[in-house]
């Protein structure tokens, strides 16, 4: 599955649209008296088109599978299904939400390492909402009824790490009503990309989110930096969804093994748009956290970086210094 297989962006929005009409509808019937509602209920199952929210994104789920969408065309698709909803009279933040828990549907949750008995996350139950997706709009939800400092080790304030978009801030952690049902959430910023991210805390371990990596952590990631690049054989379209998976794996160590494999000088015109793209995608996740745990600019961690690579043998023997 390549970084930009699936559909045609027309087939892509007809899709989307038919998801934003369907959540339309379970929207209006919620508002409907019990009878009507059956009565209504009976003859969408007879269809076979989903009766529930749960239904709804179960199936916008298995769209993105069974098309065999890419990184790109996946967020495209989201994109439009939230835009679609918002003009159908849903609100962004409950188009957001939605959206959210479609991506994280066909996502599989990621291992985490054993914690301290005081930490442990609950056991997973298939009825607690996945993480909320970021929106940039002012959120519908009811204002927190509950705050607190610390949850599973995470405090508010703190800088993490959440695979799907980098380093972000705890801004808060507290219990909000969401869908009629009460939520403890963290409340992640992300400044770089002026968005908020809202995060069940029991879903921590699922969705990947992790400390910030320590210094010999990041050691580890410079010291890969500095290897000769490997050459990946094959169809790009088999090699992009590799790079891709180490980028969202969240492990800074993959990460700077893509940033060590992709790089090319910038006299080199050789390199593809969508290796570009998948490049840059990794760079500003070590550069973020790199310089989130050295305490610097992220431009000095991005020229420390980029020193590390054209100091290589391969670079230097062609008469090459490192970046000013």
């Amino acid at each position: 599955m390549g970084f930009f297989s699936g559909p045609s962006k027309y087939v892509t929005l007809r899709m989307a649209q038919g998801v934003a009409s369907f959540a339309l509808q379970l929207k209006i019937l919620r508002d409907l008296d019990t009878e009507t509602q059956k009565t209504i209920l009976d003859g969408m199952k007879s269809e076979g088109v989903p009766t529930s929210f749960d239904e709804l994104i179960s199936s916008a789920a298995s769209v993105i599978v069974q098309h065999k969408m890419g990184w790109w065309k996946k967020a495209q698709f989201l994109g439009m299904i939230r835009d679609s909803m918002i003009s159908n009279g849903i609100s962004q933040a409950d188009a957001a939400y939605l959206t959210g828990m479609i991506e994280l549907d066909n996502g599989p949750p990621r291992q985490r390492p054993e914690r301290s008995d005081d930490e442990r996350v609950p056991p997973h139950s298939a009825t607690e909402p996945p993480a909320v997706e970021p929106s940039t709009a002012k959120s519908t939800m009811e204002e927190p009824v509950k705050a607190s400092m610390q949850r599973y080790g995470f405090k508010s304030r703190e800088f993490i790490v959440y695979p799907a978009h980098g380093v972000g801030q705890i801004l808060a952690i507290e219990e909000q009503e969401i869908a009629g049902a009460k939520l403890e959430l963290f409340v992640i910023n992300f400044m770089k990309d002026k968005m908020t991210l809202r995060v069940p805390t029991a879903k921590f371990a699922n969705v990947g989110m992790r400390k910030l990596s320590d210094p010999s952590m990041i050691q580890q990631a410079l010291e890969a930096l500095s290897q000769r690049t490997h050459i990946a054989h094959g169809d790009w379209s088999r090699i992009s969804p590799e790079y891709e998976a180490k980028i969202n794996s969240g492990e800074i160590v993959a990460i700077a093994e893509v940033v060590r494999d992709l790089y090319q000088p910038a006299v080199n015109p050789g390199q593809s748009y969508s290796e570009r793209q998948l490049y840059e995608a990794a760079i500003n996740r070590l550069s973020r956290e790199i310089a989130a745990v050295h305490h610097v600019p992220e431009i000095e961690a991005v020229k420390e970086i980029e020193g590390l690579l054209i100091a290589r043998p391969q670079f230097a023997s062609e008469g090459r210094s490192a970046p000013p």
